[in-house]
């Protein structure tokens, strides 16, 4: 079964509501960008039929630690704007 694609993200800065743009160090987008293909894996491994939670709740252990490690590199902001972009993780 195949896994969609992130596509490739080598920008190094990002934009807030037009206003802004903030670089990153390469350990910050390191950490932002797992964290982003953790939740489309969890995103897309909650939807199948069939999933073993045990998968899904490795996925969710990953992605807390993801989640601080961005904290700790101080872009704890950008992870969190990232988990509303993908929206709420239900619980399954």
């Amino acid at each position: 079964m195949a896994v969609p694609e992130l596509p490739k993200q080598h920008q190094r800065s990002r934009e807030y509501s037009g206003e802004k743009q903030r670089a990153f160090s390469s350990l910050q987008l390191f950490f932002l960008v797992r964290l982003s293909r953790l939740l489309q894996l969890r995103q897309y491994y909650a939807g199948l039929a069939g999933h073993d939670t045990n998968e899904l709740r490795l996925l969710d252990r990953a992605i807390f630690a993801t989640y601080c490690d961005c904290i700790d590199t101080g872009v704890g902001e950008d992870a969190r704007d990232l988990f509303s972009q993908r929206g709420a993780i239900s619980k399954s």
